[in-house]
């Protein structure tokens, strides 16, 4: 997703954290259709680059392993679930 010249913040994190993009094959409109929301470009872009994980024990990124699989939607039943 770079327009011009000018690389997405998603590619600076790639490049600045050394790790090539792991180009994850993830049904959006799947996920997307079970959770009833359009996930916005970036955020798409950032789980199909570095899938499930965190940053240094301290941001913790629910995405996609791939498919239609989501740890992203069973995370929002439990948090959506816990405010109810």
């Amino acid at each position: 997703m770079e327009e011009g010249n000018a690389m997405s913040w998603v590619s600076q994190l790639v490049a600045a954290v050394g790790q090539a993009s792991l180009h994850l094959d993830i049904d959006w409109s799947a996920i997307e259709s079970r959770i009833g929301v359009t996930l916005p470009s970036d955020y798409k872009e950032f789980c199909e680059s570095f899938g499930v994980g965190e940053f240094s024990e301290f941001l913790v990124v629910n995405s996609s392993p791939g498919g239609s699989d989501s740890s992203l939607v069973e995370s929002l039943d439990l948090d959506r679930r816990s405010i109810e």
